[in-house]
């Protein structure tokens, strides 16, 4: 069984399409193992029917009436085991495939007459099978056209995590109207790509999507940026200039880092929100505002309201539809998802043919707690790409903070009183340094008593002389 398992994984990684890389994993499955035939159900995206999908090394037209329609499968949940069921002359092994604990596949699997091998381990194979092809599920679901992740709005917003199907329904959700949004999340979770997804799904779609990084604009010119100015306005000024929300009219406008806006230019942006007009910098002329506004932060607005840095009223204009942007924490599923999407990408622009994230690597990649969020992940793929030698990413191509001891074949020796020991030993040796051997400044610094501090250097046999030379 292992040996069958190690075959089918590796069809399932190569480089082909999601559906060919599923067809030949249930051929090697059909041939090694071998069972008399095999098929695939899928559930669409957005639809609750199991649909017949693949059936390898066959025309599947042809092959449908010999095989059991999806009705006639035995009703499975996510978290069933495989069944045995007769259906005319075959008897067919069916499990649910799961993920993240909702079906989204049915494996049927007929067994050869007169096999001798246990029901027990047929079962914990195709159960085993099924956990294999999950990945590969995905990724041929989320290319389907009628997918909401493959949409010309959210084609970069890669993900099948409860999390991210509830982001895409929001996105869909706030596409269709005028409505203000504000985005939230940490650095790096891809706010921008959010927004991007919202226009797209609008019916601005077709004018500009004008966007403005007000954390990287002085405070001096961001108003002069965001709403222009006459000739003459300020020193410098020697035309007239349009500014960013006349560029996007018609369109949407995004405004990021927003909790860095100055407080007079909070004031004209809810003018914006309030009356659909602003000024420019010199004019008194009003100019009318036919914009979309989705701002986003990662700051904490309700905290900037208490400290009087952020306006009450502007907040409670922006914040009409807000839509949180998981941290890649909270979504570690979709890692893989990411990962796999990374490679391909960076194979491509380097000119490398690296195919697949060897395991070692792929548990390194989940064990790590992602700060910098998906851009983090992003650049940690990029190098891995560079430095891989052959068709595989290892865990020693990742960065240095996703190194374990394992990795880099550091496992602690000993036990933990001699680890503790060690530790003990290395501050004294370092107080000691610092003070050049003075035993009560060493003392001071570590919060001992100086007759604590001369038993331990007993103990460790440290010399405090030696250090008045260092």
């Amino acid at each position: 069984m292992p040996v069958v398992l190690e075959r089918t994984l590796e069809a399932l990684k190569t480089r082909d399409s999601p559906e060919r890389r599923l067809n030949q994993a249930l051929s090697t499955v059909s041939r090694q193992w071998p069972f008399a035939q095999a098929a695939l159900y899928l559930r669409p995206p957005g639809q609750d029917e199991l649909r017949l999908s693949l059936c390898p090394d066959h025309n599947l037209k042809e092959q449908r009436h010999l095989l059991p329609a999806p009705e006639q499968l035995p009703q499975l949940g996510a978290r069933d085991r495989p069944r045995l069921f007769q259906w005319g002359p075959r008897n067919y092994w069916v499990a649910p495939v799961a993920y993240e604990g909702e079906l989204m596949a049915m494996i049927a699997l007929s067994r050869v007459q007169n096999q001798e091998r246990p029901q027990e381990e047929e079962a914990c194979f195709v159960e085993l099978l099924g956990q294999l092809l999950v990945p590969t599920i995905s990724r041929r679901q989320a290319s389907l056209p009628n997918s909401s992740l493959d949409s010309p709005s959210s084609s970069q917003i890669l993900g099948r995590s409860k999390a991210m199907l509830n982001l895409s329904q929001g996105i869909e959700t706030v596409a269709a109207s005028d409505t203000t949004v504000l985005i939230r999340g940490e650095s790096g979770v891809g706010k921008e790509l959010v927004a991007n997804a919202i226009h797209q799904l609008s019916h601005r779609r077709n004018k500009p999507l004008i966007k403005v990084n007000c954390a990287a604009l002085p405070d001096s010119i961001l108003e002069s940026e965001l709403f222009g100015h006459e000739q003459g306005a300020f020193t410098g000024a020697l035309q007239r200039r349009i500014g960013r929300f006349e560029q996007a009219h018609q369109g949407t406008i995004f405004l990021d880092e927003i909790g860095d806006f100055p407080a007079s230019t909070q004031i004209t942006l809810l003018r914006i929100l309030q009356e659909q007009t602003f000024q420019r910098v010199g004019s008194n002329q009003d100019v009318k505002s036919d914009v979309r506004i989705i701002a986003a932060t990662n700051r904490n607005l309700e905290e900037m309201m208490n400290d009087n840095s952020f306006r009450h009223d502007l907040y409670y204009r922006l914040n009409v539809f807000p839509i949180l942007v998981p941290a890649l924490k909270e979504r570690r599923t979709d890692i893989p998802l990411l990962a796999d999407f990374f490679v391909e990408k960076f194979s491509r622009a380097n000119n490398k043919r690296v195919r697949r994230i060897s395991s070692q690597a792929i548990d390194m990649l989940m064990a790590y707690h992602w700060p910098g969020n998906v851009r983090e992940l992003e650049n940690c793929i990029e190098r891995a790409v560079l430095l891989a030698e052959e068709h595989v990413i290892q865990g020693r191509h990742l960065p240095p903070t996703l190194q374990t001891a394992e990795a880099t074949e550091t496992n602690s020796q000993g036990s933990l009183e001699s680890l503790l020991q060690g530790v003990e030993r290395d501050l004294l040796d370092d107080a000691l340094k610092a003070a050049r051997g003075n035993i009560a400044q060493a003392a001071r610094n570590l919060g001992l008593s100086e007759r604590k501090m001369g038993l331990r250097i007993k103990k460790y046999q440290l010399n405090p002389r030696r250090y008045k030379v260092l």
